[in-house]
């Protein structure tokens, strides 16, 4: 199994605890490694633009992801964010707007798998509509829900795009405006599970059988740490297990595990390999956990 990834990159500015540091990120970068530190193949379909250089990408190298389909474009923006996190609030700014629309319109896939997850409304949804047919895809909302206001500050509203396509997709908890709407409009089309991400409290999973699986965070842990791109790798992870046939409480469990992983580790995520993964579970942020199923 080969995983397209139609993901972008960014650049974060993450002001945590009182300092500010400046990475790389987007769910190019965070999905991409996940898939790598599970032993899973990918194939990244994306654009890049000023700002990154590619000797910034060297973590990526030498593992099972494919690169060859990356193009540099120089006149190309590269989104800029800046996550102020405190307590368990965050909130995130918004520069440099890229459209990836040319690229996207161009490429040509062979897999038939595929993850998409976008920050910004990156990619037109025709165009994203027309490469997702007649294929098993899985869709991070997070992109296609937000707008921001004249000080670049992220709001939410209430996404348009079509579902059609896309088997599993995924939101948070805190950019969702209506889940009862989008619950409703998920399953009338070909959605089987809606993810929704809670941060730090866990996940519930809605299966279009009328089960709701909760996954439940019971201890408290006040030390802060940088939760970029958990999301992306729980919806990386979670899509892979399932496509490779996994129970849904197996998936929560292993993606779950993983984006706890991400935010332990840090900057040092990917770096290690799944034959790490028991001892460094050991330093996870969750001892206590509940699953619950009930009818919605």
């Amino acid at each position: 199994m080969v995983i397209a990834l139609f993901c972008n990159f960014t650049i974060d500015i993450v002001c945590l605890n009182g300092i500010a540091k400046i990475q790389i990120g987007g769910p190019a970068y965070y999905a991409s490694l996940a898939l790598n530190f599970m032993g899973e193949k990918s194939t990244l379909y994306t654009a890049i633009g000023k700002g990154i250089q590619k000797k910034k990408l060297k973590m990526l190298q030498r593992t099972n992801i494919n690169l060859e389909n990356i193009a540099f474009i120089d006149e190309l923006p590269t989104p800029l964010f800046i996550h102020i996190y405190w307590d368990d609030k965050r909130k995130s700014y918004i520069y440099n707007e890229t459209k990836l629309d040319e690229y996207y319109q161009n490429v040509k896939i062979n897999e038939k798998d595929i993850y998409v997850s976008f920050t910004f409304r990156e990619v037109k949804e025709d165009i994203l509509y027309k490469l997702t047919q007649n294929k098993n895809c899985f869709l991070d909302m997070q992109g296609f829900l937000r707008y921001r206001n004249r000080y670049g500050l992220i709001k939410h509203k209430e996404p348009s795009i079509a579902l059609d396509n896309f088997r599993y997709i995924k939101v948070s908890e805190e950019e969702i405006p209506n889940l009862k709407n989008l619950l409703q409009r998920a399953f009338s089309c070909s959605v089987e599970e809606v993810i929704v991400t809670r941060g730090a409290r866990g996940v519930h999973v809605y299966s279009r059988k009328g089960i709701v699986y909760k996954l439940d965070l019971l201890n408290k842990n006040n030390n802060m740490r940088d939760p970029t791109g958990a999301g992306d790798v729980f919806g990386a992870i979670y899509f892979a297990t399932r496509t490779k046939g996994a129970s849904i409480p197996e998936s929560i469990m292993k993606a779950s595990l993983f984006a706890s992983l991400k935010v332990n580790l840090g900057e040092h995520f990917g770096k290690r390999t799944i034959k790490n993964i028991m001892q460094l579970s050991k330093r996870q942020a969750f001892q206590k956990i509940k699953i619950d199923d009930f009818l919605i």
